[in-house]
């Protein structure tokens, strides 16, 4: 799952789901932490998922 956090006015955090991974072909079960790039795009990489359930590269553009 990707999620974003938010600091409300009153400081209480509040969470709003992204993108939740289906498993294969999307992907389940991430593999550490993502990385960002200069263009503000993140990428990661999950244990299954892919064409043959061996895990997946993914791009997530917020």
């Amino acid at each position: 799952m990707i999620f974003k956090l938010t600091r409300g006015a009153n400081s209480q955090w509040s969470e709003s789901v992204l993108h939740r991974f289906a498993g294969p072909p999307d992907g389940a079960f991430a593999y550490n932490g993502m990385v960002a790039d200069t263009a503000g795009n993140f990428y990661g990489a999950t244990v299954h998922g892919g064409a043959d359930d061996e895990g997946a590269v993914y791009e997530f553009t917020p």
